[in-house]
């Protein structure tokens, strides 16, 4: 043992005296003969002597082309699509009657899942039946009076009042028929109501898509209201795998890259997919960004809440010219590698570096396929060669004189920790007009969108009772116009008492302030002018009314932008304060920095600065500081500051860690005026 400890000895002391001896030799540089160390250093070519090389142990490998790939890891969760998931409500208050469902049963789209005794639904077929009657006797007596009038038995008011009241019926009747449907009756069930003469005490709930239940809220006897979620309906057939990217890659991975999701609860199996969606913000608690995979499920393996992994396929390099990263010298920024001309002669070749795999390396330029570098020996070789000066240091540090430079000429770079963020009218949120449950979501994840495109609809019963008040008030107004209109020639004959003409009139007036006040309603509920105005023309008789009626409010964008992530499914019930979408503006951004105290005197708007992010060490972008604050902040005693920087390409993304490098202003360099110099006896 004290035999193998002093030959290791030994050795270790020769390669120590040996790298010594070729340090000598180097300073020798420029002798073509070896010098009798067995090193000379020529420039950039080092030639050893065979006894140098041996005893340094020098290795080569060959280049050769290669496919590289480098794959970002994710941890990751299985999750439902949002297209996949629904809400079953009930439309109107009331007792649960009858449960047809159970949790995990499969049900069909409009497939019934329980039925609401409800005194609301009761009282609008009661209403129903109670206007068709009346209208039928109203229209007995219109025929009747208006026989007798032309008979001079009744007078003309006495006509004109039994229309009116005949009219009011039928109104009356049409908008019971709508708010049914409205409710879920068909034409069926409501003749079934008018031919029997008695309400159904029923409404059902019916499933919104084919899935398999997955709660089931709601028991015999139970009240519901509008609001409440009494059933949850999931298709599995297609699921969501939600990971989370590390910052520093994030800049990696873009939508469409191969993934393969692998599952804790299926170790043995991956499934497939690719990136369908990559978010536009980070999450600032966990530096992460998040990314969607869509995968099918046709073999119901994965469920809701199974944890994973994402391999996902960021980049590739086909038939890239490979090198072992250990042939790599990179002294802070300027990779170069040792090619090896022949034996015992080596030459020193800047390399530009690509795609990082697996210890390999893609070579953009400086190599060629067959080149055999340097792996092992390569630092003690790079040790041989002269360091390059980066600059001159009288050029840095002061006047080529030996002078001090000014503070004009020393200006230096003021460093500040800063994070990206979006400028506050690049941001923008989306809400709902109306109380209702969601009916379509028109976009996705991500997805570009127009300011005023629409995002998704509210169906709401809200919405469309202000459009049937509407109806039944402009009606009732035509009404009391042509009823005005008679009164006024009576009057003019003495046919109608002043009173009757003074309440005719004040009626008028009373319907078209209830009118106008019913448009601006349906205007802040999201409808335009030319929607209120279609509206306005419409009979309320007429069968194509219904189709005139909206079922559903539109939710529109307030910007342009992307959309990022939203929570929602249909039947979903929302509000008008709750935000839907949020929407950003991603084309510019800025760098918010924190300059410490001693440093903000030397700050103002104008001066260039350059950022540079955590995520991507290649990432630079040039800029000026259009803002700064008034005041330092409490915490840390820093100023901020704000550099705009246009993001057409998308690179940086809402909450990345960032530096800026500030360039102070120079000094202006303060003019000596030299006193005058005293007249010579000469000058007089």
């Amino acid at each position: 043992m004290k035999l193998i400890s002093a030959n290791v000895q030994l050795t270790c002391l020769s390669v120590a005296m040996l790298l010594l001896a070729v340090r000598q030799g180097a300073a020798h540089e420029g002798h073509d003969n070896l010098p009798s160390t067995g090193v000379a250093v020529n420039g950039d070519r080092l030639s050893l002597s065979p006894q140098a090389e041996k005893s340094l142990g020098i290795a080569t490998t060959v280049l050769h082309l290669k496919d590289l790939e480098r794959d970002v890891m994710a941890n990751a969760t299985v999750e439902i699509p949002w297209l996949k998931h629904a809400y079953a409500t009930s439309l109107v208050s009331g007792r649960v009657a009858n449960v047809l469902v159970q949790p995990g049963s499969t049900v069909k789209k409009g497939e019934i899942l329980a039925q609401v005794e409800s005194q609301e639904i009761e009282s609008l077929q009661l209403d129903l039946l109670k206007s068709t009657a009346e209208l039928k006797l109203a229209t007995r007596l219109l025929e009747q009076r208006g026989g007798l009038e032309s008979s001079g038995s009744i007078s003309e008011r006495r006509v004109l009042e039994t229309q009116a009241t005949r009219d009011q019926w039928a109104d009356q009747r049409a908008i019971a028929i709508r708010k049914l449907r409205s409710l879920g009756f068909t034409s069926a069930m409501i003749d079934t109501v008018l031919s029997y003469g008695k309400p159904s005490r029923t409404v059902p709930i019916t499933s919104p898509l084919d899935g398999v239940i997955s709660v089931a809220q709601v028991h015999v006897g139970q009240v519901v209201e509008p609001w409440q979620q009494v059933y949850e309906i999931v298709d599995l057939s297609q699921m969501w795998v939600h990971g989370q990217v590390l910052e520093t890659d994030s800049t990696a991975v873009a939508e469409g890259q191969p993934v393969e999701v692998l599952v804790d609860a299926v170790p043995d199996r991956t499934f497939p997919g690719i990136v369908n969606h990559v978010g536009v913000k980070l999450d600032p608690e966990s530096r992460s960004l998040h990314v969607h995979v869509e995968v099918d499920n046709g073999e119901g393996l994965l469920r809701e809440g199974m944890f994973g992994r994402l391999r996902i396929r960021a980049q590739v390099a086909p038939e890239a010219i490979a090198c072992p990263l250990d042939a790599i010298v990179d002294p802070g920024g300027a990779p170069w590698v040792l090619v090896e001309q022949r034996r015992g002669t080596y030459v020193r070749q800047p390399v530009k570096l690509g795609l990082r795999s697996g210890g390999m390396v893609e070579i953009l330029d400086g190599l060629f396929p067959g080149d055999p570098v340097v792996t092992t020996g390569r630092h003690e070789l790079a040790s041989l060669f002269p360091k390059k000066e980066s600059g001159s240091a009288g050029t840095a540090l002061g006047r080529s004189d030996g002078s001090q430079s000014p503070r004009s000429e020393t200006a230096q770079t003021v460093i500040a920790q800063a994070q990206i963020e979006l400028p506050t009218d690049k941001r923008a949120a989306a809400y709902s007009t109306v109380t209702g449950r969601i009916a379509h979501v028109l976009v996705e994840h991500g997805e570009r969108v127009t300011a005023g495109q629409v995002l998704a609809e509210v169906e709401s019963l809200e919405l469309r009772n202000v459009q049937l008040d509407l109806l039944q008030s402009n009606t009732r107004l035509r009404l009391s116009r042509k009823l005005l209109d008679r009164y006024n020639r009576l009057n003019a004959t003495g046919g109608i008492a002043e009173r009757d003409l003074w309440e005719a009139q004040t009626e008028t007036d009373n319907l078209q302030a209830t009118v106008a006040s019913l448009k601006n309603k349906l205007s802040l509920m999201g409808l335009s002018s030319d929607e209120i105005q279609r509206l306005e023309q419409v009979d309320i008789a007429d069968i194509a009314a219904e189709d005139a009626i909206l079922q559903n409010a539109e939710i529109r964008a307030p910007i342009d932008g992307r959309i990022t992530l939203f929570d929602l499914s249909i039947g979903q019930v929302v509000r008008p304060q709750d935000e839907m979408f949020e929407i950003h503006d991603t084309s510019r951004v800025v760098a918010c920095g924190y300059v410490h105290e001693q440093d903000s005197g030397e700050i103002a708007v104008g001066q260039p600065a350059v950022t540079t992010i955590t995520a991507d060490a290649k990432f630079s972008a040039a800029g000026v500081i259009n803002r700064t604050a008034p005041t330092l902040s409490t915490f840390g005693r820093a100023m901020k500051v704000w550099v705009e920087l246009d993001n057409t390409s998308g690179i940086l993304k809402d909450g990345m860690l960032a530096r800026l490098a500030i360039t102070p202003r120079a000094s202006p360099v303060e003019t000596v005026v030299a006193p005058p110099m005293p007249r010579q006896a000469s000058d007089r």
